[in-house]
């Protein structure tokens, strides 16, 4: 459950089978060179955990403290589909919120986000949608990413075509979205809907 300031930061915006016959000399030095691969990538630790900050997510918290505002560790609240959500810990005021990708690279906090009046009924969504197009017009907008959290009074979010038609509708889980397979369609709101499938919130993302 998230319980109830603003600046974001983003960063960055089947393969073929081959058999191969090994001599176990190899097949030992392949699981070695394995072995050292994945110790050193960096690992997200269970839900409830505190996370392992990389520099550079040590960077990014520095210029939020630069900004204003005192941001001193982040919690691990769920990791799904390679993707990891953090609600990070604000001395300075309420908490702020990040995910990332989980493993292989050098920060764990891709996306951060501090909104003082999350969750609310005027915000029950934070959302850290990406969306690569429709900016211009007759430009369509796709969603490359779509993943956010919520407060309890959401139970799906979804997305409006340029035409008013809702799509892809994802349910909420544990006060988390993630939305595995955006949709292709050209869409302008990313909406928030209740267990009676009400529209509750809505947010322009595109046009």
């Amino acid at each position: 459950m998230i319980s109830s300031s603003s600046k974001r930061r983003i960063i960055g915006s089947k393969r073929g089978q081959r058999v191969a016959l090994l001599t176990v000399a190899t097949a030992i030095g392949v699981a070695i060179a394995a072995a050292t691969t994945a110790s050193s990538a960096p690992r997200v630790p269970p839900p409830g955990s505190p996370a392992a900050l990389l520099p550079e997510d040590k960077r990014a918290l520095a210029e939020f403290a630069r900004s204003g505002r005192n941001l001193t560790g982040a919690t691990v609240l769920a990791v799904r589909g390679g993707r990891a959500y953090y609600q990070v810990a604000n001395s300075d005021g309420q908490n702020c919120y990040a995910v990332g990708p989980v493993g292989g690279t050098d920060y764990l906090l891709g996306q951060i986000e501090c909104v003082p009046d999350f969750p609310s009924e005027a915000r029950p969504v934070l959302d850290f949608t990406v969306v690569h197009g429709g900016l211009n017009p007759g430009e369509a907008a796709r969603v490359y990413r779509s993943e956010g959290f919520t407060a309890d009074t959401v139970a799906a979010i979804g997305f409006t075509t340029t035409s008013g038609q809702l799509v892809h509708v994802t349910p909420v889980t544990d006060n988390i979205y993630s939305v595995t397979a955006p949709p292709t369609a050209d869409v302008s709101q990313l909406v928030a809907l209740d267990s009676s499938r009400k529209v509750i919130w809505s947010q322009q993302i595109a046009h």
